[in-house]
């Protein structure tokens, strides 16, 4: 493969760790709180997660495109560029949120939002040394930071179920992770270089002209994504939306692969396009890394959702309790949604990017949002709290065909080779699999004493 299967398993562990820190939070509240009170978390993690969206399309694409260059002085002037326009952003963006608050909107979940900086700001530092490491590739790196932040975490919560304090405690845990884990990253880049760097005009011109794409990009697709939970906070009731934030959760599962081997594949696009030296020969290579990373998703969903769809009652009773069982239709949908589609829209705005053409991926995301939003709306009014989840199925129908035209005329990729390059991907994983065991094997047996 054009990735190695060792980067990807590191990979797939950083994933792990990040979806299962949020899933951990979730079962945590569920459990201990009222389902109200769930609900008002679910409506300021999507709002923190929204905003933390938004700031990082303004800044990971450039990073990704360029931090990928081999002179360090170049790379460390866009990573000191790049720190500096994440810090304004989010600073900015908690003024507006304590203005906001201030003037007595959000009245319900405003105590929440109070601490909003203690949470957003640290955690925009850990994430942004986290691009800047796999601009590199370097997962090991971000699997140490992410070590470091499990470790708060776990620490934090144990405290708060201890001692019994309220919900908005957990943002400051939250925080506090985000001081770690960004402290461990920026030790591992030599952040005293990275501040020491001088960036130019050039810079600053191509991160505003990716930023623009990236803001208006995530801007719709995060609110198209989470639009259902505010939805159904404002059309339905809190508690409604507690069942729609346990389903949401439990079907980013799906997501620990996707976001994984999508972290690997974009800067690995960008090398390809940035190294190549005819059209031809750079397409062939962005066909093959295409349809190897969508195939390989699509075959490591089929496994997970069947193994949902058989005890995914059982799960939701066990973990969260009978008051949660409503939302297993919900996470049974939503995880079938992504485990089809969102591998063939993320592969898509990684290559369009690395094209070079992100205009493309911020016109696609801004048609499927508005699509999305409106079936949501119109759905959610008509079906309830199931709408919610109807809405996007639908729209990620229209957006699969629309993006399959795309891409046949960019670059030559036809989607059905994915789904029929599947079985090759099983075996080159039974093969690396098998590989291991007998270097494990072969280890154990020089090891051994021999017998008299």
């Amino acid at each position: 493969m054009t990735i190695s299967l060792r980067k990807i398993f590191i990979s797939l562990v950083n994933n792990f760790i990040e979806i299962i820190v949020g899933l951990g939070i979730i079962i945590l509240i569920s459990r201990f709180y009222d389902q109200e009170i769930v609900g008002h978390w679910v409506v300021f993690s999507a709002a923190v997660f929204f905003l933390a969206k938004v700031r990082e399309g303004f800044i990971q694409t450039a990073l990704t495109k360029f931090g990928t260059n081999s002179d360090d002085l170049q790379r460390n002037a866009v990573l000191k560029l790049n720190l500096f326009s994440n810090l304004c952003i989010e600073l900015g963006i908690s003024v507006v949120i304590y203005g906001i608050v201030s003037l007595g909107f959000l009245k319900e979940v405003a105590y929440l939002f109070w601490f909003y900086p203690i949470y957003a700001i640290p955690w925009s530092i850990y994430r942004w040394q986290m691009f800047a490491h796999l601009t590199k590739l370097d997962v090991k790196k971000v699997f140490n930071s992410n070590i470091s932040v499990c470790l708060i975490v776990c620490v934090g919560i144990l405290g708060i179920v201890s001692y019994q304090l309220p919900i908005q405690y957990l943002a400051v845990v939250l925080g506090l992770a985000g001081i770690s884990g960004a402290f461990v990253g920026l030790y591992q880049l030599n952040g005293i270089e990275i501040f020491k760097a001088k960036y130019t005009k050039t810079d600053v011109k191509n991160l505003l002209y990716y930023g623009k794409h990236g803001i208006l990009r995530e801007f719709t697709g995060t609110l198209s994504n989470r639009i259902n939970i505010f939805l159904s906070a404002g059309l339905l009731s809190f508690s409604e939306t507690a069942l729609l934030g346990v389903a949401q959760r439990y079907a980013q599962l799906i997501l620990i692969p996707n976001g994984a081997i999508q972290s690997l594949s974009f800067p690995k696009a960008c090398e390809i396009v940035n190294q190549a030296s005819a059209i031809e020969e750079r397409n062939v290579k962005l066909r093959k890394l295409y349809a190897e990373t969508v195939s390989l998703l699509l075959g490591l969903f089929l496994g997970l959702l069947l193994v949902v769809f058989l005890f995914s009652e059982q799960i939701v009773v066990f973990i969260n309790g009978e008051d949660y069982l409503d939302a297993v239709p919900l996470m049974l949908i939503i995880m079938f949604t992504l485990a089809i589609f969102s591998p063939f829209g993320s592969s898509f705005g990684g290559m369009i990017n690395a094209l070079g053409k992100p205009e493309i991926n911020t016109k696609v995301i801004l048609v499927n949002s508005v699509v999305n939003i409106a079936l949501s709306v119109f759905m959610v009014h008509t079906f309830g709290l199931k709408g919610a989840v109807l809405g996007p199925l639908c729209s990620e129908i229209f957006g699969f065909l629309w993006i399959s035209i795309i891409l046949k005329k960019e670059i030559g990729i036809n989607f059905i080779d994915c789904f029929l390059q599947i079985p090759k991907r099983y075996k080159e994983i039974i093969i690396k699999v098998f590989s291991i065991l007998q270097r494990t094997n072969s280890k154990q047996s020089e090891y051994k004493t021999p017998n008299p």
